[in-house]
């Protein structure tokens, strides 16, 4: 078995430098959204986004998932749902 390596650094800027990654760190995921990591964390544990955990310890969006939920967002706005 080989060891995986995962850059931790954030320099993710948009949906489609992000999309070039199969996950994200939630850090990522906050700066593509424009929110806080808090807030990011919120929308991994109320459901919003799908997450997997790495290692046991680094929790990851895989970012089809994210790019899904950007997409149900911006439809959403453009409607003027509100969520």
């Amino acid at each position: 078995m080989h060891a995986m390596h995962f850059d931790c650094e954030v320099q993710t800027q948009t949906m489609e430098d992000a999309v070039e990654k199969k996950f994200l760190s939630i850090g990522e995921v906050g700066e593509v959204l424009g929110v806080s990591r808090t807030a990011a964390y919120g929308l991994v544990r109320d459901g919003a986004l799908p997450s997997v955990r790495i290692a046991g310890a680094s929790t990851k969006v895989p970012a089809a998932a994210l790019e899904e939920y950007a997409r149900k967002m911006e439809a959403s706005a453009t409607r003027g749902d509100s969520e």
